[in-house]
């Protein structure tokens, strides 16, 4: 009797397996079935990546953000007692006409450069005004070494360097932390990385 229970229940595990597998053999030759997973799949992965791009972009922007009181100067020649911000100052006074004072400075300082060279400046205005009229008044120094540029973010000033590469020096510049390139007479605004991967797949990469 307690053989026969054995028997029945080994057939009934076999049966089980078999129908099983006779299910999983049907679904793994079922194109239609496995096209529509392959594409549940997809579309799941690509929202995964969307959202992770969309996150990335708002860390970037908000890091960008928070330079907008900020620009770094180039080209000013330094001495061992200097201090930064009366530097600054006497620029603004003597080749921007811009009367500012070191109450208007919230902090400032030489950064690393190239050896041989004049480090640059990195200066972070009290008001955003103040900042804005310092940049807007940086073409005055057209023939001189001092160059006036805003303080941009790593992936950024990546950008910058592709899209000159990709164009010209003339052709791209910033303003307010956006990125601006001539494309064919047309100029393209650039508010975040993704907008800059469009452009690019959208311009350069034509097959």
């Amino acid at each position: 009797m307690a053989g026969d229970n054995y028997d029945r229940s080994t057939r009934s595990k076999a049966e089980q397996e078999e129908l099983i597998n006779r299910v999983i053999e049907k679904v793994l030759t079922n194109k239609t079935f496995l096209e529509k997973m392959l594409n549940a799949v997809h579309d799941a992965l690509s929202s995964r990546d969307q959202k992770i791009k969309e996150l990335e972009d708002r860390i970037e922007l908000q890091e960008q953000y928070s330079r907008s009181n900020n620009l770094r100067i180039f080209g000013v020649p330094e001495s061992q007692a200097e201090k930064v911000e009366d530097v600054i100052v006497k620029i603004c006074s003597d080749k921007l006409n811009l009367n500012i004072s070191t109450a208007d400075i919230d902090c400032c300082h030489r950064l690393k450069g190239k050896e041989g060279t004049h480090r640059p400046i990195i200066v972070r205005f009290c008001r955003r005004s103040i900042r804005n009229d310092v940049y807007r008044a940086k073409n005055k120094l057209k023939g001189t070494k001092t160059v006036i540029r805003e303080d941009l973010t790593k992936a950024r000033i990546s950008v910058v360097k592709s899209l000159i590469n990709k164009t010209s020096y003339r052709d791209v510049f910033t303003n307010n932390g956006n990125i601006f390139v001539k494309i064919r007479g047309n100029i393209c605004k650039i508010k975040s990385i993704s907008d800059y991967n469009n452009i690019i797949d959208k311009h350069f990469n034509v097959a």
